[in-house]
C-alpha cells in the first residue's frame, strides 16, 4: 500500500464528506421544522400500529415527501397500483423503493425520539437496576433457547434466585 492518496481518490473522498455534511444539515433543518410544527416521533409510526399518533392522511403525506425525492422513473414505478404487469426486475426495484420509504420514515421517527429523550430529565439508573435488567434479559434468552448445552432449567433457577436478591428502589 502506498502512503500517499491519489488525487482522484482525494477528490472523491472530499466530495463524499461534503455530501454527508450537506445531508446532515438538511436533516437537521427538517427535524427543527418538524418539531417547531409540533410533530413527535410517534407521528412517524404506521397508523396501523396502536402506538402511532399519525392519521392515515398524515402518514400518506409523509410517504409522499419521501417519494418526491425519487427520480421520475422511480416515482412512476412506485405509483403503480398493482405489480401484475411488472417484470421481476421492476418488482425487485419497486420493493427496494418501498423499503427505502419505510427506512427514511423510520429514520425521521428515531431522530425525533432521540431529540425528545434528550429534552427529558436524565434517568439515573442504579447498579441494582442495571444488573436486574441484564439478568432478566439473560433469563428470557435462556428460556427461549431451544437447544442449550447445559442444564437450562437449573441455570434459570440460579438466575431467578439472583434476581430475587436484588433490592430495587420502589
Amino acid at each position: 500500500m502506498n502512503n500517499l492518496i491519489d488525487i482522484e481518490i482525494a477528490i472523491l473522498m472530499t466530495a463524499s464528506a461534503k455530501a454527508d455534511r450537506s445531508s446532515r444539515n438538511a436533516e437537521t433543518k427538517a427535524l427543527d421544522a418538524m418539531q417547531a410544527d409540533g410533530m413527535v416521533s410517534t407521528d412517524f409510526i404506521s397508523p396501523k400500529k396502536p402506538e402511532s399518533t399519525a392519521s392515515e392522511q398524515f402518514f400518506g403525506e409523509v410517504k409522499g415527501t419521501v417519494v418526491a425525492s425519487f427520480t421520475k422513473s422511480e416515482q412512476k414505478l412506485i405509483g403503480y397500483a398493482t405489480t401484475t404487469n411488472l417484470s421481476d426486475k421492476q418488482k425487485a426495484q419497486r420493493k427496494a423503493l418501498q423499503q427505502t420509504i419505510g427506512k427514511k420514515i423510520g429514520q425521521f421517527g428515531r431522530s425525533l425520539r432521540k431529540r425528545e429523550q434528550a429534552e427529558r430529565e436524565p434517568v439515573i439508573s442504579t447498579v441494582e437496576s442495571r444488573v436486574h435488567t441484564k439478568l432478566t434479559d439473560v433469563l428470557k434468552q435462556v428460556r427461549k433457547t431451544e437447544q442449550f448445552d447445559g442444564r437450562a432449567t437449573a441455570l434459570c433457577g440460579f438466575i431467578t434466585q439472583a434476581i430475587e436478591q436484588i433490592n430495587l428502589p420502589k
